[in-house]
């Protein structure tokens, strides 16, 4: 099972919507400081198609820069992986949050940082986040722990007729149904194809 939260993902390889059951709509911006904020009850909507400028340019930054680095070896490596090869060095997190940082929503970030800043980051939030992580570990506040705590992400479970360029999938296919695969949406569903989603090997 997956689930969509209302922004990209990463990947190593490009599939089709059915690759993922729900999807996280990522509203307007990050809530940029004091304690986590609610998520904006207006951020469903926004995946729907209602995007203000502002969004749509910075989905516009997630998917070029998810579509330009989706099959790097490494984040500052672009030689190509082997088609279905894997990424070791470039994994699925790392992906959607580099695509995150290109947009301007993980404020301190840039795309080009390296990755021990993306591994223990310091949000305005005053938690620290790692971020080349989607599965659940007690001891670590994952991506999709960033996506919520900011305001940036509403989950919008299994609708991935709502998921819209930019927005976030996260698949649930640990041990439990739990968080193990995330990746960035390319492209929206239309009456004849399923969305598009880069994701990493």
């Amino acid at each position: 099972m997956s689930h969509t939260i209302g922004r990209r993902l990463p990947g190593g390889r490009r599939l089709a919507a059915a690759a993922f059951v729900a999807a996280l709509a990522l509203a307007a911006g990050p809530a940029l400081a004091g304690p986590a904020a609610a998520v904006p009850s207006t951020a469903p909507t926004a995946a729907a198609g209602t995007q203000s400028p502002v969004d749509a340019l910075m989905r516009a930054a997630e998917v070029h820069y998810a579509d330009a680095h989706w099959n790097w070896t490494a984040w500052n490596d672009s030689t190509p992986v082997a088609f279905g090869g894997d990424q070791p060095n470039y994994q699925c997190a790392e992906f959607v949050a580099r695509s995150l940082a290109a947009a301007g929503l993980i404020p301190g970030l840039g795309p080009n940082d390296p990755q021990t800043d993306y591994f223990t980051y310091h949000a305005p939030n005053g938690e620290v986040y790692d971020l080349l992580l989607i599965s659940d570990l007690p001891q670590y506040h994952n991506l999709y722990d960033y996506l919520q705590d900011s305001g940036i992400g509403v989950d919008l479970g299994d609708h991935p007729e709502l998921a819209q360029p930019g927005d976030i999938v996260v698949t649930y296919a640990g041990p439990g149904g739990t968080k193990s695969h995330t990746g960035l949406v390319v492209s929206a569903q239309t009456s004849t194809s399923e969305p598009l989603v880069d994701v990493w090997a």
